[in-house]
């Protein structure tokens, strides 16, 4: 192992971030809650550290998930935890303004990923339960989509939201804040 103090502390955090991910995701599949979590530890090290770190942890998840839970077809869901990365890292000073442009991005993004993928036919459960909702009183199927897709979104958001600034204080680099 490196001396570097600098190398252990990306090669720590981001190894953290990538438990995060994975774990909380587990928890969210075993509780069966209507959101994924699989991004917290992306938002994390981006926050922590720098936007790079989080792309990184959020390509590594998403291929440990498109490997042995959902199939190579979802690696393309990269894109929406290199969101949380992005909005989180590159606005870690303005949480509110990081939800929000998370939500109404990742929603789109995993949406039109759905779009494409299965023509707006969700794959996961709370999502398509909430399609189903939709479709069942007379929205468009794509529209559907969409409001399933969003329904997870605005839950990982607020988890994220709550979850993320906890531990990048206690990291002690944290520079998330609640003011605008």
């Amino acid at each position: 192992m490196t001396k570097n103090p600098k190398t252990k502390r990306y090669a720590l955090i981001m190894g953290i971030g990538i438990i995060m991910n994975l774990g909380f995701y587990a928890l969210a599949h075993f509780f069966h809650l209507p959101m994924w979590l699989d991004s917290i530890g992306t938002a994390y090290a981006a926050v922590a550290l720098e936007p790079v770190a989080g792309l990184l942890i959020a390509f590594v998840t998403n291929f440990i998930q498109s490997a042995f839970i959902y199939g190579t077809s979802s690696i393309v869901y990269y894109f929406v935890g290199a969101l949380a990365a992005l909005c989180f890292g590159l606005q870690s000073k303005k949480l509110g303004r990081a939800m929000v442009s998370y939500f109404f991005l990742a929603t789109l993004l995993a949406g039109l990923l759905t779009v494409w993928r299965t023509k707006g036919i969700p794959d996961s459960a709370w999502e398509r339960y909430f399609y189903d909702l939709a479709v069942g009183r007379g929205f468009h199927p794509y529209v559907a989509c969409f409001f399933g897709t969003g329904v997870l979104k605005f839950g990982d958001t607020i988890v994220m939201g709550v979850l993320v600034p906890i531990f990048a204080g206690l990291s002690k680099r944290g520079k998330l804040t609640l003011s605008e």
